[in-house]
């Protein structure tokens, strides 16, 4: 899906952005899921997790971005799965006055 899709699509920064989401986030997430029986609750809990986490909101907003494409396009095109269940999902509200040291 990675060649067939971000190559063609996107241009070489959003391909690096892609990449470094599949490889730091959802691949460590979901490599021992086979894709159909990724759910929605697991989506949302993972979603959840990043909520809680360190990330700056704009990561948030490119793993959620990534996650939903995806699961869009598994299913239609690649007709992988039936449902896209990230549209069950929301992403939890980003506290904007997070201040971090490196002690955190």
């Amino acid at each position: 899906m990675y060649e067939n899709y971000v190559v063609t699509n996107l241009k070489e920064n959003n391909q690096k952005n892609y990449l470094g989401i599949l490889d730091n986030h959802l691949i460590p997430k979901f490599r021992i899921h086979k894709i159909k029986s990724i759910n929605p609750t697991m989506i949302q809990a993972y979603l959840n997790e990043l909520g809680d986490s360190s990330l700056f909101k704009h990561t948030y907003e490119i793993i959620q971005t990534v996650l939903r494409k995806a699961s869009k396009i598994a299913v239609f095109p690649y007709q992988l799965i039936k449902q896209n269940p990230t549209i069950y999902t929301q992403f939890p509200q980003y506290i904007e006055d997070r201040t971090y040291t490196r002690e955190n």
